[in-house]
């Protein structure tokens, strides 16, 4: 859908394709791991999908990448985003250090280098 509408059907549908996506993805035995990368602003948007996830047994590690409010405003810019975006994206950066996550400092850093922080922090390194 270009462009999106946040509507409440539309949410509602959006979660539902979660559930079930995530779902699928938790009952099928050849998969170790499930990664979801989604941006998440709300510890409550977190227990919303959690709640539809159905009795599989999984480890739920949360980790939110972060960075400057300097990094996200190049990265976005880089990425040709509406500057209504860049600011919506400047006043929500704080929620992210609320959140009840692990944080993955990105400031500065090269995709292999984070996926390597990444990969450490999933296996208990923090």
């Amino acid at each position: 859908m270009n462009p999106w509408e946040v509507t409440e059907e539309n949410k509602t549908m959006v979660m539902n394709n979660i559930h079930y996506m995530l779902n699928q993805y938790l009952e099928n035995s050849m998969f170790k791991y499930v990664f979801f990368s989604w941006v998440i602003h709300k510890e409550s948007i977190f227990d919303e999908i959690l709640a539809g996830l159905k009795g599989n047994e999984y480890e739920l590690i949360k980790v939110t990448l972060m960075c400057s409010e300097e990094e996200l405003i190049k990265r976005m810019r880089q990425d040709e985003r509406s500057e209504s975006e860049i600011e919506n994206s400047i006043n929500r950066l704080e929620n992210y250090k609320e959140m009840n996550t692990q944080k993955l400092n990105t400031n500065g850093k090269e995709i292999d280098v984070i996926i390597k922080e990444f990969l450490h922090m999933i296996a208990g390194g923090n």
